[in-house]
């Protein structure tokens, strides 16, 4: 692999034969600049929201990525390439073969990262956890992506008209349109949300009784802002993709229902935009109730779960990034996600070797000034 200017990352061995893999060395030398290079190479945006325009360094005439890895087939190569003297013009090819998006490279090369913002996952925004289930499953289902951003601009249009008619230049009924549009797409997400979410649940719920040694039950599901629980609903309603098209005509009566609220409003209230993931510790809200362990559990059983699923359904583990995030845990939890990421590759990142040192068997890396040099003969 070969990211964002280290010089000689191509050179060290990266390969999976050592499961961990632990980049060191103090702040702002690179480190995440690494991680964050391997996870664009799934076809996500980065995690810590960097303007693309921003991969290019300071007096740097451009940025690029190039990763080779293998599969269970065959080996592959990624290539991503922001040039400054073409306005950052972001060039991209899988294979050799040029491609038009990022999304197109879902599928191809699996990960999941952890960072310390996802420790907040339980009790942090909505928005934080609509982006989990957005990414995860973007991952294993590439159409989903491609409905998200239809969803996303047909809510904008809906708004445009919900502002319009408020101002006397558009009638209520310029929205059922949009409102069709929106149950369209609306229903496909719900239903594939709730199938993720059902799936993700059963994985993170036995986790975390491992993680509480059994003291207590997490219970975490899908809540939907048009179907307000899809619990009372059924499952074959949600997990069903025979059923999109009833889940759509339910979603269209909704919308209709609420037009008059949502122009008073002066927005679109409710919808797949506004849906949440609920979870609940011996069945009380954890989210207001939780104490920070709790919350940090839950964050931690989330991302396994998400990695465990994306093995399950591939038939191969994805790459585990830990971007400085164990650092962040007490050593019970540590020792649970390492126990728990026994046989994945891994890559995580710290400030200093004697942390380092407590991470088990593998490869380690010194950082500085963006360049990555193996220790070799000696061995955590």
């Amino acid at each position: 692999m070969k990211a964002n200017g280290f010089k000689n990352l191509e050179e060290a061995d990266l390969s999976p034969h050592r499961y961990m893999n632990i980049l060191y060395g103090s702040n702002a030398q690179g480190k995440t600049n690494f991680i964050e290079s391997v996870w664009v190479c799934t076809g996500c945006r980065s995690f810590r929201g960097t303007k693309e325009r921003d991969y290019v360094g300071f007096k740097k005439p451009l940025s690029e990525i190039k990763m080779e890895f293998c599969d269970s087939e065959r080996q592959q190569s990624i290539v991503i390439r922001h040039d400054k003297a073409h306005k950052f013009c972001r060039n991209m090819a899988l294979n050799g073969v040029n491609i038009k998006s990022l999304s197109q490279l879902f599928g191809s090369f699996e990960a999941v990262v952890f960072t310390p913002e996802d420790l907040e996952l339980s009790k942090g925004s909505p928005d934080s956890r609509r982006n989990y289930m957005n990414t995860g499953i973007s991952q294993l289902k590439k159409s989903y992506h491609i409905d998200v951003v239809n969803y996303n601009r047909a809510i904008m249009h809906r708004n445009v008209v919900i502002k319009n008619i408020n101002l006397g230049l558009a009638k209520k009924s310029d929205l059922d349109i949009w409102d069709t549009q929106l149950a369209r797409f609306g229903a496909a997400i719900v239903s594939a949300r709730c199938r993720y979410i059902r799936e993700i649940a059963k994985k993170a719920e036995l986790l975390y009784d491992d993680i509480s040694s059994g003291k207590e039950k997490l219970e975490l599901y899908y809540l939907s802002s048009v179907f307000r629980d899809v619990r009372e609903y059924g499952e074959m309603d949600f997990c069903n993709p025979l059923a999109i098209s009833e889940i759509r005509r339910r979603y269209e009566i909704a919308l209709n229902r609420w037009q008059d609220s949502d122009i008073k409003s002066g927005m679109t209230v409710n919808g797949v935009h506004r849906d949440e993931i609920i979870t609940k510790i011996d069945g009380v809200m954890s989210r207001e109730f939780g104490s920070q362990g709790q919350s940090r559990s839950i964050a931690l059983v989330m991302k396994l779960a998400q990695a465990q699923l994306i093995e399950e359904t591939i038939g191969e583990a994805p790459v585990v990034l830990l971007d400085d995030v164990l650092s962040e845990l007490d050593p019970q939890r540590q020792e649970f996600v390492l126990r728990r990421l026994d046989g994945f590759q891994v890559f995580v990142t710290c400030c200093d070797r004697a942390s380092a040192m407590r991470f088990g068997e593998g490869k380690i890396f010194y950082v500085e000034n963006g360049k990555i040099t193996e220790e070799v003969n000696q061995p955590l």
